[in-house]
């Protein structure tokens, strides 16, 4: 997917889908999901605790938003500067969006998410416990796939990791069930 931030480089950024940076996006998840539950432990606790507690969280989502960032995108360090200059709803947006791509979502969908209201409810729908379980359980899918294509592709884990996602997927449910039959198999199938 092409990516265009002008306020940090002139050309195109290509997020690439491979499995480094699903690995990458499912472990930035992860931490976030841990910093909510960090949060929602002292909810019950003083004014004092509570305010440290948020800040503290603030700048854990921040930081690792920072570098999840600059790692998929593969940001120097004038454009990691030029990154800390955007506002927060513009960094914010810029994760999620990189997020939603890794995730296989096309421009077109991303565009209608953001556009969209959506119901707070409804985005809260899941517990912070269900959303750690989820990225854990989506990070040991990938390892137990790429340790499939290393056992019986041969492949190295640089190979694996390198390589697209979801060109992957494609191959692995490609069989001949999927084939269309052309006009003369049809008419051959019903005799005529």
């Amino acid at each position: 997917m092409k990516l265009s931030l002008p306020e940090i480089r002139e050309e195109s950024f290509e997020v690439k889908t491979s499995i480094k940076n699903i690995k990458k996006m499912h472990a930035y998840q992860l931490e976030l999901a841990k910093s909510q539950e960090k949060l929602a432990s002292v909810q019950d606790g003083t004014l004092e605790e509570l305010t440290k507690a948020i800040a503290l969280d603030d700048m854990s989502v921040i930081n690792n938003a920072e570098k999840f960032i600059t790692e998929i995108l593969g940001l120097n360090k004038k454009e990691v500067d030029k990154l800390e200059e955007f506002d927060r709803g513009q960094f914010m947006n810029l994760q999620s969006k990189l997020v939603l791509s890794l995730q296989g979502y096309d421009d077109d969908q991303i565009d209608t998410m953001f556009t969209e209201e959506v119901d707070s409810a409804e985005k809260k729908s899941s517990s912070i416990e269900e959303r750690k379980v989820y990225h854990h359980n989506q990070l040991i899918d990938l390892q137990l796939f790429e340790k499939n294509i290393i056992e019986n592709w041969h492949w190295t884990l640089e190979q694996v990791d390198n390589h697209d996602y979801y060109d992957l997927i494609e191959v692995f449910k490609a069989n001949e069930d999927n084939k269309m039959a052309s006009f003369d198999d049809l008419k051959k199938m019903f005799g005529q």
